[in-house]
Formats: C-alpha cells, structure tokens, sequence
C-alpha cells in the first residue's frame, strides 16, 4: 500500500487558510496536540475526523485520502482558497464568540440536521 500525502496536504491545507494548527482543531473539535501528530504523520486521523477536515476545507475525502502531491492541490485551488479567506476574515472574525460557536457548530453538522435547524430559525 502506498504512503499517502495526508500530512502534507492537512498542513498546506491549513496554511492556505491561515491558521495555527490550535485555531483548526479547535475548529474541527479536537486538540492542538491530536492535530500536531496528523500533520507529522506520527497518527493518522480516522476516517469521521478527514470527512470533518474535508468539510471545512471545502474539500472530497478522497483528496484527503488520496496520493495527489500537495503542492499541486496547494497550486490549483489557491485563488479560490485566498478569495476564501478574505470573505471569511471579513465576515467571521467581526462576529462574537457565541455566534463564532454555533457557525462552526453547524459548519461539522451533517447537511440535514444544519438545514433542519437554518430552517427553523427562518420560520
């Protein structure tokens, strides 16, 4: 079986979005110190955590899981990843954190339950 590129692309990923490894796992619901080891390679994160990180990178799992070499996935997806990130910066961290929670709450929820509760709030 081949080595995949998982801690490559976890950290190129990451940095495109500017953020410290803490700020991540804290965004995805895990410790600083469990991310640490995916992105060393020491651990490699099960198969709910990547679907998790894949949501939040807006990527498939199947990237993550993939032999795909990082800096080309880096390279293709950095204009979007900036433009991305400057709408992120100007709308996220303007918020408070309460309302920084319940968005990311809903970010790692399943498309049905978020919309179940969007919906709910809208009625």
């Amino acid at each position: 079986m081949e080595k995949t590129n998982i801690p490559e692309i976890l950290k190129a990923c990451r940095k495109g979005v500017n953020m410290t490894q803490a700020q991540f796992a804290k965004t995805i619901g895990i410790k600083r110190s469990a991310y640490a080891y995916y992105e060393s390679g020491r651990t490699r994160p099960k198969i709910e955590t990547l679907r998790t990180i894949a949501k939040v990178y807006g990527l498939d799992v199947n990237t993550l899981i993939s032999n795909e070499d990082s800096n080309s996935l880096h390279q293709d997806n950095d204009q979007k990843i900036n433009f991305d990130i400057k709408d992120f910066n100007d709308t996220f961290y303007d918020l408070s954190e309460n309302e920084k929670a319940i968005i990311m709450k809903l970010r790692i929820m399943n498309r049905e339950k978020r919309t179940k509760i969007i919906n709910e709030i809208f009625e």
